[in-house]
């Protein structure tokens, strides 16, 4: 509110007034003066009395008005500031409406604050005045949950001009609660052109710049960000510094690769021998990711390889089942973990296969990332995958629901004990579905930090047991699996 009471002091040297004022009596100017001289005191308290005297004896002159709504403002009596205009609430004066707006928001009058900042905003005449109380117009009409009304008002500003020069970080931030995250870019632009942007304002930018896909940015902002926590002008707790720096280390990432070792069901990305049951495999992938992030909608290229070690019944191994796929992985939702692929897959080994696979996998978790604010936490997952071999017809499907508690080893480490429930399904498998339920364990290393990024590559170990519940052997027995991911 000091910006609009610094408009307030301008405007009261503005020459006219909006209303017909018939010349005070003598015990009106009387009663003025020493109101005047009662709030420069900094006693609004005897300069509300003086001023109702004033207002009193002289109902229709708007200056001692509005000297009686400046002393109740001050006192901080905002509802009564209100009141006390009630009668002058339908002029265009801008002094009238500016009052207003100041008093209803501090009053809790919202519905009331949002009408009168958008009059005052139109009868200012002082740019810097006009771009204040414009601003305050849309946080108002967002406050009473009209967000269309505030992009319109937004927009039909930034269109105008009103907004444009006039300080660029305010201007940024009610770009961000109207959601329009070009314009926030381009304010924050004109004021890194001064200074380079600091605390929570870099962060704020940051957040921007990655939700409109401009990754180098918004890695400068983050950067910035934690320059700024390192420097200790920006407090934020372990855990949110963290959080920055996972941003960072996604943001970062261009390329991929993990290898897994594993024995256990064959899953949907490394089948490759039909009716095979436990299966010992190697595979190993690497991705790029093409254009960027793109705000949690990534598109990859990937080529990945598994080949059977060991089979149970006899079914083949070795580097003659070696299977490869290339193709596009694409997560069309930035807040859901649907990932959706096309790859052809094609044969390294005499049994592997030419074809084409379709798949589509989507998971839900929480707790499976380090935490610093806790020593241990709780976490579970959702998993399914299905996927589909096109010219053999055949159909794999997996489905995991999982809960445990995490506990942190060391600054890098994580462990993991879990009991999870676990389906199959191999369309050409006579017994296509299968189910089990068991314990497991899971213990994951971090590691590849810097000085801005979070660690973003890990070697995990999962071991674990099946009961079936339905179906088939698939369900059942021992699980073992060592991968990397960097």
């Amino acid at each position: 509110m000091r910006k609009l009471l610094a408009a307030l002091v301008v405007s009261a040297l503005a020459t006219g007034v909006a209303q017909a004022q018939t010349a005070p009596s003598e015990a009106a100017v009387r009663a003025a003066t020493e109101g005047y001289a009662r709030l420069n005191e900094g006693n609004p308290d005897a300069a509300i009395e003086a001023a109702r005297r004033a207002v009193e004896a002289a109902p229709g002159f708007l200056d001692y008005r509005l000297l009686l709504a400046d002393a109740l403002l001050r006192a901080g009596r905002n509802r009564e500031a209100y009141v006390a205009l009630e009668p002058v609430a339908d002029l265009s004066d801008y002094r009238v409406q500016s009052r207003r707006a100041q008093a209803a928001a501090g009053a809790g009058l919202k519905t009331e604050a949002a009408a009168a900042f958008g009059l005052a905003a139109g009868l200012a005449t002082e740019p810097e005045s006009r771009a204040y109380l414009t601003r305050a117009h849309i946080q108002a009409l967002l406050e009473i949950n009209d967000p269309a009304g505030a992009r319109t008002a937004f927009d039909t500003a930034m269109l105008n001009g009103v907004l444009t020069g006039q300080a660029p970080l305010d201007t940024a931030m009610v770009a961000i609660a109207v959601r329009d995250d070009a314009a926030a870019q381009a304010a924050f632009a004109e004021a890194g052109q001064s200074e380079p942007l600091s605390g929570r304002m870099a962060l704020d930018a940051g957040y921007s710049a990655r939700r409109l896909g401009r990754d180098a940015d918004a890695l400068r902002y983050f950067s910035r960000g934690i320059d700024e926590v390192e420097a200790g002008r920006l407090d934020l707790e372990p855990q949110q510094v963290f959080e920055i720096r996972r941003e960072i280390s996604t943001l970062e990432r261009r390329w991929g690769a993990s290898a897994t070792i594993s024995r256990g069901v064959a899953s949907t990305d490394s089948a490759a021998t039909p009716g095979a049951e436990t299966l010992t495999q190697f595979g190993a992938e690497a991705h790029y990711r093409l254009g960027g992030y793109r705000n949690g909608a990534p598109v990859d290229l990937f080529v990945r390889a598994y080949e059977t070690l060991d089979a149970d019944g006899g079914s083949a191994t070795g580097s003659e089942t070696a299977q490869g796929w290339i193709g596009l992985r694409w997560k069309p939702f930035t807040g859901t973990n649907l990932v959706l692929e096309a790859s052809k897959m094609f044969a390294i080994g005499e049994l592997a296969r030419d074809d084409l696979m379709l798949r589509a996998s989507w998971s839900l978790d929480q707790g499976g990332d380090l935490r610093l604010d806790r020593a241990s936490w709780p976490s579970w997952r959702l998993y399914g995958d299905v996927a589909h071999i096109v010219d053999d017809d055949q159909t794999l499907g997996v489905a995991e629901a999982r809960t445990g508690w995490s506990w942190r080893a060391g600054d890098r480490g994580v462990i993991t004990p879990f009991i999870g429930i676990r389906g199959y399904y191999d369309s050409l498998l006579t017994d296509s579905v299968a189910v089990g339920v068991g314990p497991g364990l899971s213990v994951r290393r971090w590691f590849g930090a810097n000085r801005y990024a979070a660690p973003s590559s890990y070697i995990e170990g999962t071991i674990g047991y099946g009961f079936s519940l339905s179906g088939d052997d698939r369900g059942d027995g021992l699980f073992v699996a060592l991968s990397i991911n960097y």
